[in-house]
């Protein structure tokens, strides 16, 4: 079974998808068969997606 809520590209085949708030900073990690992909948004960065996503 995957985790989290991708279903598009490369994303559709991650094998694990988790979020974390680091230091005020979020960290999106995701494995996959051909190793960890990370991802690290700033304050900024999280700002700019909640209005996209709101």
């Amino acid at each position: 079974m995957k985790a989290g809520t991708h279903n598009l590209g490369s994303n559709a085949f991650s094998q694990m998808t988790l979020a974390k708030l680091d230091s005020g900073k979020l960290v999106i990690r995701q494995s996959k068969p051909a190793g960890l992909h990370e991802i690290t948004l700033s304050a900024d960065q999280i700002a700019l997606l909640k209005d996209v996503l709101a």
